[in-house]
């Protein structure tokens, strides 16, 4: 078994292994830290994780190596027609209609468009796109990973071995109980699923980390403020909602009038 594999190896999760439930039974308190809320069950609660990095991966590892020897295959480019005036793509041709091109974006109408070489892409060019990938860029890659395997497997090697120290050292540190508190069934999941904690001041009502207090507890003046501020960003959003909505009658009317236009 390889470094790689043994790090993805699943792993027995830490709440489940003997040395978890020792710590939990020495940490664990009868009562809410946050509520003093005594209803069962109290919960072991950390109040931050560690986002899990992610191991190394061989493939990235040659494609940095591509990069630094200039080695990626440049993807190949399709000829498309634009506007000679403001070079954009969005054109309408016109079947009867006289010049027989139009701009989408600047309005203007040409007899011949402008052609440009546009790199192919995913979205416009998919089939294109994945011949290239599978003829071209993949074999490339499988060929620069063999001629240059020993330096690939160094890199992979030191990089393996930092993920595992990193890895074992947030390990270590979950289990030892490190900034953990008691917490009611309740706190916990709000803290965890809603990112919320107890007012400090009322101890009744639950706010968003990002703030000090909950609502009821802000002075009288900074109420008024976020009430006001939130009328005025309804009103904003009820405009913005207004003009799309013109945009797509606009939109839907010129269609209908231009029954000459081909997409």
């Amino acid at each position: 078994m390889t470094d790689l594999e043994k790090s993805q190896k699943p792993k027995s999760k830490p709440w489940h292994t003997k040395e978890w439930k020792e710590m939990r039974a020495l940490r664990i308190g009868d009562k809410c830290e946050q509520c003093d809320s005594t209803d069962p069950p109290m919960l072991l609660q950390h109040l931050s994780h560690e986002e899990p990095e992610s191991p190394p991966s061989k493939r990235d590892i040659v494609w940095d190596l591509m990069r630094e020897f200039d080695q990626v295959p440049p993807r190949p480019t399709v000829r498309r027609p634009t506007c000679p005036e403001c070079n954009d793509r969005s054109l309408g041709k016109r079947k009867k209609l006289k010049p027989t091109w139009r701009c989408n974006r600047c309005h203007n109408e040409f007899d011949e468009p402008r052609m440009v070489d546009t790199i192919i892409n995913n979205r416009t060019e998919k089939d294109a796109w994945v011949k290239w990938k599978n003829e071209v860029l993949f074999p490339t890659h499988d060929d620069f990973a063999d001629a240059h395997q020993d330096e690939v497997e160094q890199r992979f090697g030191t990089l393996i071995d930092e993920y595992e120290l990193k890895r074992q050292a947030s390990y270590d540190r979950y289990v030892s109980g490190e900034g953990t508190v008691t917490f009611c069934k309740k706190c916990a999941f709000l803290w965890d699923m809603k990112e919320m904690r107890l007012c400090g001041q009322c101890r009744k009502n639950y706010h968003p980390f990002r703030y000090d207090t909950c609502f009821s507890c802000l002075p009288e003046s900074r109420k008024d403020e976020i009430t006001k501020a939130n009328i005025q960003w309804q009103a904003v959003m009820g405009e913005r909602e207004a003009f799309l909505g013109q945009i797509d009658e606009w939109y839907e009317k010129s269609v209908t009038d231009s029954p000459d236009m081909e997409a």
